[in-house]
């Protein structure tokens, strides 16, 4: 059997800050919504790289949302996932020019706006596998991993 342990707010600041690619929740028009981004840790904060007039950055701007960063490798049937969950807001045009360097590429340089989200609350796991079940004690059609 698999089992999922809970990691410390601590160890899920570092195993956000080794990562740079993640998904933000959200909320746009009354819907959940899902934005891949590319991001950089910076002690308690987030900070994401948007076009400043897009409608990802209206929805976003002074609303709590959801950083979602997970590591996993398929064939060992393990890995780490972690959740971020803060205020965002949408920084100064003079901030955001200064911070752009240190940010990724994805939104143009010249319209860009930096969204800053501040870790309020921290949860993550740790995922492994369990032991594997021979197929003819599972039958074909329940697989060969037991979860």
């Amino acid at each position: 059997m698999g089992s999922a342990v809970e990691i410390s707010p601590a160890e899920c600041r570092e195993l956000l800050a080794t990562r740079t690619i993640g998904v933000i929740a959200y909320t746009e028009h009354a819907q959940p919504a899902i934005r891949t981004v590319e991001y950089v840790v910076d002690g308690e904060e987030v900070l994401v790289r948007t076009t400043a007039d897009s409608i990802f950055a209206r929805a976003v701007a002074n609303a709590t949302v959801a950083l979602n960063v997970h590591v996993v490798d398929v064939d060992r049937r393990s890995g780490w996932s972690v959740t971020a969950v803060g205020r965002a807001r949408l920084l100064p045009l003079e901030e955001s020019q200064r911070l752009a360097s240190r940010l990724g590429t994805w939104a143009p340089e010249g319209q860009s706006q930096v969204l800053h989200l501040r870790l309020q609350k921290l949860t993550g796991r740790r995922m492994r596998a369990g032991a594997v079940v021979p197929a003819e004690q599972t039958g074909p059609a329940l697989g060969a991993l037991a979860v």
